[in-house]
């Protein structure tokens, strides 16, 4: 069995500053590959800043971290990333985790923010394992 090298990174994002939090996060990736990673992990709504309470309901705010995530994808050469960013679909928003590995979006997961706003228990939870599964799956695959 060989060794998988994982970054593990608490950042201090701020809320609604996806330019500043987007720099940290490449720069953590730039710091992983120098150190030979293999992975390297953020929590939950790094883009955004957590919690991004009502500006989740802009549009703009939305599209502008997804353009953050595009960035993040182009930085990660030769490395595996999970970030955790807003997405949404069909006029429904979602706490989302994407997995990245060489340029390439390879899997994202999502969770209705309904969670968010009405266990926080439960969300605190189910991201917690949504990570485990997802790091467990880029170690198997």
């Amino acid at each position: 069995m060989s060794n998988i090298k994982i970054s593990i990174n608490q950042i201090n994002t701020k809320v609604g500053s996806i330019n500043s939090n987007t720099n940290k996060i490449v720069e953590k990736i730039k710091e992983a590959t120098k150190n030979n990673c293999d992975i390297v992990c953020f929590p939950e709504l790094t883009i955004t800043g957590y919690p991004p309470e009502d500006l989740v309901l802009s549009e703009t705010f939305i599209k502008n971290n997804l353009n953050a995530l595009d960035k993040i994808i182009n930085s990660t050469n030769n490395i595996t990333a999970i970030v955790g960013y807003i997405d949404s679909e069909n006029n429904e928003i979602f706490n989302s985790a994407a997995i990245i590995s060489n340029k390439k979006l390879k899997v994202f997961l999502q969770s209705s923010f309904q969670v968010f706003f009405l266990d926080l228990d439960l969300f605190y939870f189910s991201h917690i394992h949504l990570y485990s599964y997802m790091i467990l799956y880029l170690i198997n695959t």
